[in-house]
């Protein structure tokens, strides 16, 4: 063959490889994750996506998860505080594109370091089995450029072949717009701080390594470029107005740090002086932290029981004071917590406009079909799955209804149980209530969502009236709506 030939033969080799690496990851990008209009499963995103700063943020692994308890900073600061940490095996990168896209200006940043895994550069394989569900808003705040660059770099191309074997097998089941509904609000009363509190007993799992072989840093993954991580924090600090704070992982055991001036310190000084460099304080030192009694161990050596966790938040708390990072306000834990609930309220619209269809004009019984296609209940409904109507439970309900994006008119059909003065609804974002018997306008602007806040008044239960054995409080029965837009 002529040295032409052979490099015409290169040539066309090194075309297709390249044409087929874009194909691929165009494949991943577009067809696989983004396409997908899941809202996110837990609701702690939900709350970093929703609230309004100023806010204090954590974002770490495990060890925060279990070993942090919020309550204590959001009581002491009067600030909405929201536990993103999750695993330490996600890559610090990954955590940092999700946190600048939806940190507020006034935001307090805390991130406590925790083992080598978290600042390495590698793909657990349980961040990428799970990027195209659980995980995806990792990937989702990521630039072009950075997922083209996972993709070629950290995604593990196992996880991609799993993923499309179980889509071909049918065994991707995703939940339906209204499970995730539910699943907030269950999340949201049963852990309204995100927290994983523990007291145990559980079992332990301290047999296989020793508490030190994943400390920060080990030599597992190799030294972690100190000096961009500085850089990519004072970045993130400056776009968008927010305080960061370093601190350091809870530690259980005997002899973690016995070896530390040898093992360790050396480290920690370069990470003062790579911080210290763009202004980010590093609040305490390991050992505040670190407890040698066992008996506040939960499972490993970096999770504690609860009571070692509020500990260790006390002491965060009176660092991040001392350094000047939080100054007290004055909210109350009442106001805070109506923020999350309506945080969560302002939700659903997004979920309806993506997952729902647009009602036509005409009278809609609530039936299966209305409640699958055209409607989310978001809290204080009791039969979410009803056929042909559906109780309010409580003093206040919210669902949102799929309209064509024009100017509607929206009438609730119902009856009142007990008392008949008849509830309030509203329009949200709009603060004006009027009585939910009164044809509802819904605006042009709404983009086709009608997120319906309901105020019952006068509630009482069957029990009560005397009228049955149920103690749930009815008052508003839903049976149908009636839609009449304009253009149609």
């Amino acid at each position: 063959m002529s040295p032409s030939l052979n490099g015409q033969f290169l040539l066309a080799g090194v075309v297709t490889f390249v044409v087929l690496a874009i194909a691929s990851f165009l494949v991943f990008d577009r067809l696989l994750v983004l396409p997908s209009r899941d809202p996110p499963a837990s609701v702690r995103q939900v709350l970093f996506e929703q609230t309004a700063g100023p806010r204090i943020i954590i974002d770490a692994g495990s060890n925060a998860y279990v070993g942090l308890d919020p309550e204590i900073l959001e009581s002491r600061f009067g600030r909405q505080t929201v536990l993103l940490a999750d695993h330490a095996g996600y890559p610090l990168d990954m955590k940092l594109s999700r946190l600048e896209k939806h940190l507020h200006a006034g935001d307090v940043l805390i991130l406590p370091l925790e083992w080598n895994y978290y600042v390495g550069r590698f793909s657990d394989p349980t961040f990428t089995d799970n990027v195209f569900t659980a995980l995806k808003h990792y990937y989702r705040a990521l630039p072009f450029w950075e997922r083209a660059r996972f993709f070629f770099t950290g995604m593990r191309f196992s996880s991609i072949f799993k993923y499309m074997r179980s889509l071909a097998l049918g065994e991707v089941a995703r939940p339906g717009s209204q499970a995730i509904v539910s699943g907030w609000y269950s999340q949201l009363e049963h852990s309204p701080f995100g927290a994983a509190l523990n007291d145990g007993p559980v079992p332990r799992y301290v047999g296989f390594f020793d508490c030190r072989s994943m400390l920060l840093f080990g030599e597992k993954n190799g030294a972690p470029d100190l000096e961009r991580l500085a850089d990519r924090l004072a970045a993130i600090a400056r776009a968008r107005q927010v305080k960061i704070a370093l601190t350091w992982p809870v530690v259980i055991g005997k002899d973690c740090y016995d070896a530390y001036e040898r093992d360790f310190r050396p480290t920690e000084n370069a990470l003062r002086a790579a911080m210290g460099r763009v202004g980010i304080p590093i609040l305490g030192n390991p050992r505040d932290y670190y407890f040698a009694d066992e008996r506040y161990m939960l499972d490993t050596y970096y999770h504690p029981i609860a009571e070692g966790a509020r500990m260790r938040t006390r002491r965060l708390a009176e660092q991040a004071a001392e350094a000047g990072i939080l100054v007290p306000q004055a909210v109350s834990a009442a106001e805070l917590a109506q923020q999350r609930l309506e945080a969560v309220d302002a939700a659903i619209a997004g979920v309806a406009y993506r997952g729902l269809v647009p009602a036509s004009n005409g009278t809609h019984v609530i039936d299966r079909t209305a409640v699958e296609n055209n409607m989310l209940f978001g809290r204080g409904w009791s039969q979410p799955e009803a056929n042909s109507f559906i109780w309010s439970d409580g003093l206040e309900s919210v669902l949102a209804i799929r309209l064509p994006e024009r100017r509607c008119r929206l009438t609730l059909n119902h009856f009142l149980h007990g008392d008949q003065r008849d509830s309030l609804v509203r329009l949200a974002p709009a603060q004006t209530w009027q009585s939910a018997s009164e044809p509802i306008e819904v605006p042009a602007e709404a983009r086709g969502v009608a997120l319906l806040h309901l105020r019952h008044r006068d509630v009482k239960s069957p029990l009560e009236l005397g009228q049955g054995a149920d103690p749930r409080l009815l008052k508003f029965n839903l049976q149908s709506f009636t839609v009449d837009c304009q253009g149609e």
